[in-house]
């Protein structure tokens, strides 16, 4: 039933076995160019992270990351999954590091000499997320809601119900609309926007994005004329070992 919902919901980038919870990464191709979509989760086993983070380039390469910033500091509590991430006895995906060089966005639009195109080596590392400042007071209010129920609470799921308890109060369904239309699209929309830039520069573009993001950005890509090549998939979260170490 777990996997059934989380599947529909992920269009299988997240899938529920017995032995633990797994994301998958698909591999799309189009003529010469090269798109792969790896499904995220927030925390999870290290070496899950290691594995995702550990590239094979080939030729121009830019990993699209994703992380909210908040350049004006607006949010009050922040949420903080690393202490989420050591109550379970896991990592945090912040944790996750890519070996390259950091670009800025206005890099996507500068131009390049046709002799670096094709060259192998380290990839390219571009944040193609937004800024909180983009998001509407509603989802504000969420965020800030979730910072500071699981940062009060020692018990994961002490906080979870009571984060629970105060959106059955708070949030309707029209707010329900707008925090989704926030975390979730107009996110993929800025995505989508840098990776048809990233195409015209590069010969593969990688995004590791949260779960929940890639139905969405997986339609759009299939959209563009990409054609499934191959997929892969990494267990993130492995639940006996969990459990152990929980006991």
């Amino acid at each position: 039933l777990a996997n059934s919902y989380v599947t529909a919901y992920t269009s299988g980038f997240m899938r529920v076995e017995p032995g633990g919870l797994y994301m998958v990464e698909r591999s799309y191709k189009r003529d010469d160019r090269t798109i792969r979509l790896a499904g995220m989760i927030h925390i999870g086993e290290k070496q899950y992270y290691e594995e995702v983070a550990r590239l094979v380039v080939s030729g121009r390469t830019l990993v699209l990351a994703e992380g909210v910033t908040d350049e004006k500091e607006l949010l009050r509590n922040k949420l903080d999954y690393g202490k989420v991430a050591s109550l379970l006895g896991l990592t945090s995906q912040e944790r996750m590091l890519f070996a390259g060089r950091v670009i800025d966005p206005k890099e996507l639009d500068a131009p390049r000499d046709k002799e670096e195109r094709g060259k192998a080596g380290a990839p390219d590392i571009m944040r193609g997320d937004v800024d909180l400042s983009t998001f509407r007071p509603e989802t504000m209010l969420l965020l800030d809601a979730m910072g500071k129920h699981l940062r009060d609470n020692d018990s994961v799921l002490e906080g979870v119900l009571e984060l629970n308890e105060w959106a059955g109060k708070t949030v309707t369904p029209e707010m329900y609309e707008i925090i989704m239309d926030d975390i979730l699209h107009r996110r993929n929309k800025v995505l989508l926007g840098h990776m048809d830039k990233a195409l015209k520069r590069y010969d593969t573009v990688v995004i590791p994005w949260g779960a929940l993001h890639m139905k969405e950005i997986e339609a759009e890509v299939v959209n563009r004329g990409f054609v499934l090549q191959e997929e892969r998939k990494r267990m993130s979260v492995d639940f006996k070992r969990m459990l152990a170490g929980r006991m």
